[in-house]
């Protein structure tokens, strides 16, 4: 089943059958390293400044390569620029604050990129981890960013050598569950005695499958109260 389907992950947590039929989802456990999910995190990739910038810390921002750059999760930035003390505010989330005239300078602008790569540096500098360079999370080298020449696309690509456990959930409607195990139960439906011969009887015994599973099945004469010569009970039969 899961061949034919997208694959289950961080981008697809959860997939439905077209029919309803089979529901699959994806869950990691809590207690694993973070790994960033392309669908909530994102990635902060400084720009290259015009020459007449003249501010010195400015132009440092970046120079680290990939290693510096900032990941953001989901609740720390807003893309319309709505919300205050998030990346990517803009005017029109100070002006609809409320008394914003008595607020003090910098109100609605904690958390911004530059005071993210701020803290993360002096971090570094201190020998702590940081809490938004990409370096904190994978693996950098030279080939990190790649871009493709004919396209302009760029591609973020690094190992993870965290230990990493996943957990992947099937369900199924109840109509369609059976139960499959290595060994299935076998039952006898049909026994044939024929007793007519004075040196031998002959015994014929059916065994029926009850399970689904293929499997081979023998018997055998067990707590005789006469002793019995040798029979052809012993080979099994599938």
């Amino acid at each position: 089943i899961l061949c034919c389907w997208d694959r289950v992950g961080t981008a697809n947590e959860i997939l439905t059958d077209d029919a309803r039929s089979i529901v699959i989802w994806y869950s990691a456990d809590d207690k694993v390293a973070y790994s960033m999910d392309c669908s909530s995190d994102y990635l902060l990739v400084p720009q290259p400044l015009p020459k007449k910038c003249k501010d010195p810390e400015l132009k440092t921002v970046g120079s680290g390569g990939p290693g510096e750059y900032l990941v953001l999760r989901e609740n720390e930035i807003t893309l319309d620029g709505s919300e205050c003390d998030r990346a990517g505010v803009n005017y029109g989330a100070f002006s609809r604050q409320t008394h914003r005239c008595q607020n003090v300078a910098g109100t609605c602008l904690k958390n911004q990129p530059l005071q993210l790569w701020r803290d993360d540096k002096k971090a570094a500098e201190e020998g702590r981890s940081g809490q938004h360079f990409l370096n904190n999370f994978i693996s950098v080298s030279d080939q990190t960013i790649l871009q493709n020449v004919s396209s302009g696309q760029i591609v973020l690509r690094a190992p993870y050598y965290e230990h990493y456990q996943s957990h992947i959930i099937i369900e199924l409607k109840a109509d369609q569950i059976d139960i499959i195990a290595d060994k299935s139960e076998g039952q006898i439906t049909e026994v044939y005695i024929d007793a007519t011969s004075n040196k031998v009887t002959i015994i014929k015994v059916v065994v029926t499958n009850m399970g689904i599973a293929v499997d081979y099945f023998g018997v055998d004469f067990a707590n005789c109260t006469h002793p019995l010569g040798p029979s052809d009970f012993d080979k099994p039969s599938k």
